[in-house]
């Protein structure tokens, strides 16, 4: 080979070794010819096994078939790089999300959420698609996580989880879910960390809370507690019903809000449940009255051997309507976990 066909060589090899770069980083492709190594893809390894076969008699390498290993290969090899198929793009997200320091806004095709974390921890805003009031309250989250506490040696040792001390979200987003968690490490003790995963399914409104409990500190930690929202703090003056999976109330005046002010208590339980056997399921609901007909939040919950004892509770205040579920956990040896699941549905306009 004369020395200016070889620089031409070693220049088009360079240049399809940049191709190859950019074209495997842009995705997986698949071609019929040239894929000497198999893997289903034109890559560097062919490119390098061409290079060294370049001018012997491995007929792997003629992709021409004209008996020799030559430059006339090379070019086709060029060729074949130019017309390998892309993988189509993937279809555009259904669903919008957005990002600020403070908090994470997910709108889906049924219902949008805010999931906040600069401030009070949890979901800031729950509505479905064009209803008129926001199911959670103005300064207080649905889907939080207000208290853990343990004990260590006999002593208790708690905290307030909705304050904003969690990490930046982490996202995993698909077209079939966009899973967003969040974690809190070395909880009253190195070693002992939190985590909070929200799944949210873009064709349904519905999603589910994941708590995780995960022992990582060379003691055991007994009498393990968790006040969960169930749903959580909701929007006081537009809830008029509230539910477990035994009884419902409806507000004496109109609202939640008003009943509260006129009641004159400092709190008040409107209705408990308390799981009887393991294995139960709990259910909640808030319902909301509007002009448009009555829109509902339900949560449930399903007792797992995991849980010493648990129940539910919806308590009036002056300030805020609270529904919360408070679970004491079997105890958590070193290395040990604990995990707690909540399901929500949205659903409305209903009429009555």
């Amino acid at each position: 080979m004369s020395p200016i066909n070889q620089r031409i060589l070693y220049a088009w090899l360079a240049a399809i070794w940049l191709s190859a770069q950019i074209v495997m980083a842009q995705g997986p492709y698949h071609v019929v010819l040239g894929d000497f190594d198999g893997d289903g893809a034109v890559g560097m390894v062919d490119l390098q096994q061409f290079r060294e076969a370049l001018g012997g008699r491995d007929l792997r390498f003629d992709l021409d078939e004209d008996g020799e290993v030559d430059i006339d290969d090379f070019f086709r090899l060029a060729q074949l790089f130019d017309a390998t198929p892309l993988k189509p793009d993937p279809p555009p997200l259904s669903y919008q999300i957005s990002e600020t320091p403070e908090e994470l806004v997910l709108t889906f095709e049924q219902f949008a959420v805010t999931l906040g974390y600069g401030g009070p921890f949890g979901i800031t805003s729950l509505r479905l698609i064009d209803q008129p009031g926001d199911f959670a309250h103005n300064d207080l989250p649905v889907a939080d996580w207000e208290w853990f506490w343990y004990r260590i040696s006999g002593r208790r040792r708690s905290t307030k989880l909705i304050q904003p001390q969690w990490s930046a979200p982490e996202i995993e987003a698909t077209e079939e879910h966009v899973k967003v968690t969040f974690r809190r490490n070395s909880v009253l003790r190195r070693g002992v960390d939190l985590s909070v995963e929200y799944w949210f399914f873009p064709q349904r409104a519905a999603f589910h809370v994941t708590y995780h409990i995960d022992n990582g500190s060379q003691t055991a930690i007994t009498d393990p507690y968790v006040m969960l929202g169930f749903p959580g703090f909701t929007n006081q003056d537009l809830i008029t019903r509230v539910s477990t999976s035994q009884q419902r109330r409806s507000a004496r005046w109109g609202n939640f809000g008003a009943e509260a002010l006129a009641d004159g208590r400092a709190e008040y339980i409107l209705l408990r449940d308390e799981a009887s056997h393991v294995r139960q399921a709990m259910q909640s609901r808030v319902d909301m009255h509007t002009d448009v007909g009555r829109y509902e939040l339900l949560t449930y919950f399903v007792v797992n051997p995991a849980i010493r004892s648990v129940s539910t509770a919806h308590t009036n205040k002056p300030a805020y309507l609270t529904s919360h579920l408070y679970a004491t956990l079997t105890d958590l040896p070193a290395g040990g976990s604990h995990h707690l699941l909540i399901y929500y549905i949205l659903r409305g306009p209903q009429s009555e």
